[in-house]
């Protein structure tokens, strides 16, 4: 996003990290020649990092528990409870991150959910071993208090989540899409970029999001991505 855009932009995104409907707390600011990863921020722009929905798979996979990713969708939110998907993109038949395709066609409304409880917002449907249930249910909570929390829905063994099936032996999990604090920034009229899975960044370089907006001002105070307003 251009510097002069950033003040509103991460207004709009904090509107979504507020509501719990992004993925966790963490983010990271880039300004301009700042290098996120292998990603270098052009002049006069300025780049926030979010997390990546499959850094809860990660999460799984270093505790042994294998997470198969089915697919990305809009998920509708009515009165802050996820009530079905309305759109579904299966990542077997998609070189494209779907929240991706569904932010550039404007189809969601991820910052109307986040004032109101209700509007269309990124998810992706995982499934998960049913004796791993315990343990899922656990790092999940363990990963929201460390500020890399997302999962919104876990269902039940063999049974269906928002009427999507799962086979014998696994239940699903409902997992915020990480883009969905861009998607607001989108929705408000400003312009941007965004790639989904783009690079990795150190743990310890993420910030609360609540952070963000003093990191930017610093910035303008130092002259190095505008002046300060």
């Amino acid at each position: 996003m251009a510097s002069e855009d950033a003040p509103r932009a991460l207004e709009q995104m904090a509107d979504v990290y507020a509501a719990e409907l992004g993925m966790g707390r963490l983010a990271v600011l880039g300004l301009p020649g700042d290098t996120l990863g292998d990603f270098k921020v052009p002049d006069g722009l300025v780049a926030v990092g979010t997390l990546c929905s499959v850094s809860i798979n990660g999460i799984f996979l270093h505790a042994n528990i294998a997470t198969t990713s089915r697919f990305g969708g809009l998920l509708e939110l009515e009165d802050r409870t996820p009530k079905r998907f309305t759109q579904i993109i299966h990542y077997d038949g998609t070189s494209l991150d779907p929240l991706e395709i569904f932010i550039r066609g404007h189809m969601t409304s991820v910052g109307e959910a986040a004032r109101t409880g209700s509007g269309l917002l990124g998810a992706s449907f995982r499934e998960v071993p049913s004796i791993a249930l315990p343990e899922v249910e656990r790092l999940s909570n363990l990963s929201a208090r460390l500020g890399v929390g997302g999962v919104l829905a876990v269902g039940r063994p063999d049974q269906p989540l928002l009427d999507i099936p799962v086979p014998m032996g696994r239940a699903g999990l409902i997992v915020c899409g990480g883009l969905n604090p861009i998607a607001a920034m989108v929705e408000s009229g400003i312009p941007s970029s965004s790639s989904a899975m783009h690079t990795l960044c150190e743990y310890g370089e993420l910030v609360d999001y609540t952070q963000l907006p003093r990191l930017l001002r610093t910035a303008r105070r130092e002259g190095r991505c505008g002046s300060a307003r």
